[in-house]
């Protein structure tokens, strides 16, 4: 058991581990580009950019906020290794565009955290939800729990309030005079009508691959979430609140796809980036022979859900 735990802490706390995830996720991505006709390159690269975006905000993130406590990379070497192994991602850059101005929102959120004047934060926040949300229009519902979250973090003030509703509405006045002056106000009228349209909750309506990748999804969050809500309350209180808040917004991820199935290509890129930062958290925090096993396992499980994928890209 001393070689597992020692090949635990040489990658966790690995100098070059983040360079050799990319290395290894830009592997990842030639097979689904190759498959791909020629016309969708483009968009198999642009969201390999984007991704690779979102894993160095999330370095960012940390270095802001040092919600983990050693190396800085490891919840963006987790990041580009679940975005690699999920192929099926690659083939178009909205749905990393959308994870990325999600995480900008968390970001600006988490800085309000007990700001005197927080309404700029809460604008920046929202602003950021309301362009996501025009790809994705569901995102918007994610509205009450960054208010929840500035309630925690002592940031929500009738200031910060409205100013959050300002931000989330500034990109839609936008693409309100777009469609005014295009004469076309389907650009304005469609995400709303998208907002307020629910399929039937049909578990069968998941694809075979969006199952397995949430299965595994699920399994690294219950053992990062179970972690940190029953360890010993070590660290600072604001690191606490925001994995709490991690905590809580990947749970109610989860609720919604159980019930809107047909939304998981857009909510697994949403639920990695709160797994990255959960997982990393345990994997450096946690030296037992439990977790130097989960970590073995994970690895393998990332193998696995690759090799899956591919066999079904086939």
């Amino acid at each position: 058991m001393r070689r597992t735990r020692r090949l635990q802490q040489r990658i966790v706390n690995g100098r070059y581990t983040l360079f050799v995830a990319l290395f290894i996720a830009t592997l990842c991505w030639v097979p689904g580009t190759i498959v791909a006709p020629p016309h969708l390159w483009k968009n198999h690269l642009i969201s390999y950019l984007v991704y690779v975006c979102v894993a160095y905000l999330l370095i960012l993130l940390n270095n802001a906020f040092g919600i983990i406590r050693t190396r800085a990379t490891v919840q963006a070497t987790i990041y580009v290794l679940l975005m690699a192994v999920c192929i099926p991602l690659h083939a178009d850059g909205s749905e990393a565009f959308v994870s990325l101005m999600y995480l900008l929102s968390m970001f600006f959120l988490f800085r309000s955290y007990q700001q005197p004047l927080p309404a700029t934060d809460m604008f920046y926040s929202f602003l950021f939800l309301g362009i996501g949300s025009y790809f994705f229009p569901q995102l918007t519902l994610l509205a009450p729990l960054l208010w929840m979250g500035a309630y925690l973090f002592r940031s929500l003030t009738w200031k910060s309030f409205w100013a959050s509703i300002v931000g989330w509405f500034v990109p839609y006045w936008f693409i309100l005079m777009a469609a005014v002056w295009k004469d076309d106000l389907s650009l304005f009228c469609r995400p709303f009508e998208e907002l307020i349209t629910f399929q039937p909750p049909v578990i069968g309506n998941f694809r075979l691959w969006e199952s397995v990748t949430l299965a595994y999804l699920l399994i690294l969050f219950l053992i990062a979430a179970v972690y940190i809500l029953t360890g010993r309350p070590e660290g600072k209180i604001r690191t606490r609140s925001y994995l709490h808040f991690f905590i809580l917004t990947n749970l109610c991820l989860f609720a919604y796809v159980l019930f809107q199935p047909g939304e998981s290509i857009w909510v697994i890129p949403l639920l990695a980036i709160g797994n990255s930062v959960l997982g990393a958290h345990y994997f450096t925090d946690s030296n037992s022979v439990v977790s130097n096993i989960l970590f073995v396992a994970t690895l393998i499980g990332l193998g696995a859900l690759f090799v899956y994928n591919l066999w079904m890209l086939g």
